[in-house]
């Protein structure tokens, strides 16, 4: 079978490098550089060899093989397409290779977002160097390699470039029976699932429930097994018969939000941030796995 041509896209992280002096912001103490309309997105005559091809192997399907994550933006978020450079051998989301300058996102609909390459590099001066992270995925930018991130100054926003194109509403009905739509404001909302305010993370809502919800909280597991007690517990909103602290933090237990609980019936409750912390729970859902197999395993494993 006959491919179509090559693509004309350059390689992000040779279009990133395009960009540099005076065309640096400092963000978080790190130097970042503005990628503008003069840093070519398609065919550089000096690039030739980092053309880029397309990966027909996972493109437009779900694959156990996809690529774990993309060599301009480090994320684990999945595209429908992927692109191979075969002079860096890395391969990339399609959201990334063909990423604008400067664009406006469902998910931050009230300024533009400006295009950065991160290449993890410290003002020496700043003693307060903070991680630029995702609003979206919650991965942090940065590391050893160039990242490729969009930003806005004004609310100190990012989103990686395939995070940029995600839709401003979320279906999970074992979350919640309707559409979740993205609160675009800043808020000191309470999370139902968790019933923390954090104004950091994007924030889900449906008015027809008065329902509130963190993106990150969406999809928390509904049944798990901590280290710190001997059963499963499982996810529920409903009031308690009795007053309990956390078994984690020994703080109370508020009654309207919610929280994991013994399904032993130990009259053992933990709040739904301080059960999913990764020195409590093994990251493990085993809502749809028999008791017994997972009970006589080793937890926490040592070939974790």
């Amino acid at each position: 079978m006959e491919h179509p041509p090559p693509s004309p896209f350059i390689c992000p992280v040779i279009r990133s490098k395009d960009s540099g002096f005076p065309n640096y912001k400092v963000i978080n103490g790190y130097v970042s550089y503005m990628i503008d309309s003069s840093c070519s997105l398609h065919g550089v005559s000096s690039h030739q060899g980092h053309r880029l091809d397309p990966l027909y192997w996972c493109n437009n399907k779900e694959s156990e093989d996809e690529p774990s994550w993309c060599g301009a933006c480090q994320c684990k978020e999945s595209s429908t397409t992927y692109y191979l450079c075969n002079e860096c051998s890395v391969s990339y989301h399609k959201e990334c290779v063909d990423s604008s300058p400067l664009i406006k996102s469902p998910l931050h609909p009230k300024h533009h977002l400006q295009l950065f390459a991160h290449r993890g590099l410290a003002m020496t001066h700043y003693l307060d160097c903070k991680i630029i992270s995702c609003s979206y995925c919650g991965s942090c930018v940065g590391g050893d390699r160039t990242t490729l991130f969009y930003y806005c100054f004004i609310c100190k926003f990012s989103l990686y470039p395939v995070c940029a194109r995600r839709p401003s509403f979320l279906n999970y009905q074992k979350r919640h029976e309707h559409t979740l739509n993205h609160f675009p404001r800043k808020n000191d909302l309470i999370c139902d699932v968790c019933g923390v305010v954090d104004s950091k993370t994007l924030i889900y809502v449906c008015l027809q429930c008065d329902f509130v919800v963190h993106k990150n909280c969406i999809y928390l597991p509904f049944v798990i097994k901590i280290v710190r007690h001997d059963h499963r517990l499982s996810f529920t909103y409903s009031h308690l018969r009795v007053l309990l602290s956390c078994g984690v933090c020994h703080q109370k237990i508020e009654e309207n939000y919610g929280k994991y609980y013994c399904t032993k019936d130990c009259n053992y409750v933990v709040h739904s941030k301080c059960a999913t912390r990764r020195d409590v729970w093994d990251g493990k859902e085993l809502e749809e796995e028999p008791e017994e197999e997972y009970e006589n395993l080793n937890f926490f494993s040592s070939d974790r």
